[in-house]
């Protein structure tokens, strides 16, 4: 019998999931965090609030069984956030952030790099967006096999702030 070593690559939603489970794990006690998904539509699976281990556990357990359904509708997604973190917005010195993973392009909604971009800075206030793609970078969007690099980066750059082309999970929280 032959015995081969072939090394396992996570999927892009594993990768994603990981990625946002080890940037929940890193986060400070008291640090508000929400988690917001969007595949035909944005779903808050988690209201924005203080990181307690209760809010943490949460979080962590609805990222467990977020599943790759089948569509990106990435401007309900940013759209969601922006609008949680305005209304929560309070006097103090925090700094307010949506960090805006995905592994596919926009299917859903708004699809062309115009109307998605307009469509988010109409929202975004001044509040910063950090952008993170999990797969290959293509702006094609003739395959499953990733996100569109230049959508991404011109959503990080107008908002203040930055893009993540995420491989591995180390690698990423290493950006932070």
């Amino acid at each position: 019998a032959r015995v081969t070593d072939v090394p396992y690559a996570p999927t892009k939603i594993e990768l994603a999931r990981r990625s946002a489970r080890a940037l929940v794990e890193q986060l400070s006690s008291g640090d508000r965090v929400a988690l917001v998904t969007y595949a035909q539509e944005a779903n808050v699976h988690a209201p924005l609030a203080p990181l307690t281990t209760e809010h943490r556990s949460r979080i962590l357990s609805e990222l467990r069984g977020i599943p790759a359904s089948g569509g990106t509708d990435l401007v309900s997604g940013a759209l969601r956030g922006l609008t949680l973190l305005a209304d929560a917005r309070d006097s103090s010195d925090r700094t307010a952030r949506v960090i805006l993973m995905t592994d596919g392009f926009p299917t859903v909604g708004l699809k062309s790099f115009d109307e998605v971009t307009r469509a988010i800075a109409a929202k975004r206030s001044k509040t910063p967006i950090t952008t993170i793609g999990f797969g290959a970078g293509s702006t094609s969007g003739a395959d499953d096999s990733g996100y569109d690099p230049e959508l991404l980066t011109e959503i990080a750059r107008a908002s203040g702030g930055s893009f993540y082309h995420a491989q591995e999970v180390d690698g990423l929280l290493r950006s932070f």
